[in-house]
């Protein structure tokens, strides 16, 4: 039992020393974006990388008008 909690801190504890974000603390700021809204897999397409789709599958990027 011991050794299973000391092994927990170990892993929780960079964790908790870990400095701040860059944006932790700031406020949230509104963008628009201008473009077409296209799925990450098909953006994706044209630059011939091999990538599995099922994990992006409903991710979305912003393409250039």
């Amino acid at each position: 039992m011991v050794t299973s909690t000391t092994a927990g801190l170990i892993w929780i504890l960079p964790l908790l020393l870990a400095p701040e974000s860059p944006g932790a603390g700031k406020a949230a700021e509104n963008v628009t974006l201008k473009g077409t809204v296209v799925e990450l897999t098909e953006a994706l397409k044209p630059t011939g990388l091999a990538v599995d789709a099922e994990p992006i599958a409903k991710q979305v990027v912003v393409r250039d008008a």
